[in-house]
């Protein structure tokens, strides 16, 4: 990614490349441009190589997650010593507030991401940035308002992934039922949490929600079957009935 054409740089880190996607695409239209990082090793070496005026990372990420990286990020110092470092993360509560305060991180913003909020922040954070789109605030925020806060290639992106659901992430998470792996099911519950949520499908977030939060102590099985059941229902009922198709 090209940088020297932007007043800002950012360096987005996520493991998911549609989140990387909707954030890149969203602050290059305020004027900012950005690196991706899909894990926290890419992230230190891009801190190596450039330096960043704000730094956007994914608390749940796997290898390194992001209170292990923020901490690592204010032990090289210099300019990683005072970088403003935006959490996002569908963990939203005080618990994970205060984690995000004690890892070096200032602010925490939830997924699924109000971006009216966020140009608010970088407004903040970003001395002599305007921002030229101000997107509506969150209540009167749909479906179609977010994906026109995009450029065509991550609105293409994230079409693309939605018709994949099915066939992706349901397919992996039926598979980690069917072989007892609690974490390869919360990863993949988790990875979908933001996303529908995002675009309006707030009853299958909500299941998988509940999915990823399921106490690994117990192992009825056959009830975690049930609910992808459920899962599947939902999605496909939000499908039929949204506007995006």
């Amino acid at each position: 990614v090209d940088l020297d054409g932007f007043d800002y740089k950012a360096l987005i880190v996520d493991d998911s490349h549609i989140n990387r996607a909707v954030l890149a695409s969203f602050l290059r239209q305020q004027g900012i441009g950005a690196l991706h990082a899909a894990n926290g090793a890419q992230a230190l070496a891009a801190i190596k190589e450039n330096g960043f005026d704000i730094i956007m990372l994914d608390l749940n990420m796997p290898d390194m997650n992001g209170f292990e990286l923020a901490r690592s990020i204010r032990e090289i110092g210099a300019w990683c010593h005072d970088v403003p470092i935006v959490a996002v993360s569908a963990w939203f509560d005080e618990a994970h507030k205060e984690q995000v305060l004690d890892a070096g991180m200032q602010f925490l913003l939830p997924k699924p991401l109000d971006f009216h909020g966020l140009a608010e922040l970088l407004i903040e954070l970003l001395p002599g940035m305007a921002s030229a789109r101000m997107p509506k605030e969150k209540d009167n925020y749909g479906p179609h308002d977010y994906l026109a806060l995009l450029d065509e290639e991550a609105r293409q992106s994230i079409m693309e992934r939605i018709e994949n659901i099915p066939k992706d992430d349901f397919a992996r998470m039926q598979e980690a039922i069917n072989n007892m792996d609690d974490a390869v099911l919360k990863m993949a519950a988790h990875a979908l949490i933001g996303l529908l949520a995002q675009l309006g499908d707030t009853k299958t977030s909500a299941l998988c929600k509940q999915l990823e939060d399921w106490p690994e102590e117990c192992q009825d099985w056959s009830a975690r079957d049930k609910m992808m059941k459920d899962i599947r229902s939902s999605y496909a009922q939000w499908r039929a009935a949204s506007p995006l198709w």
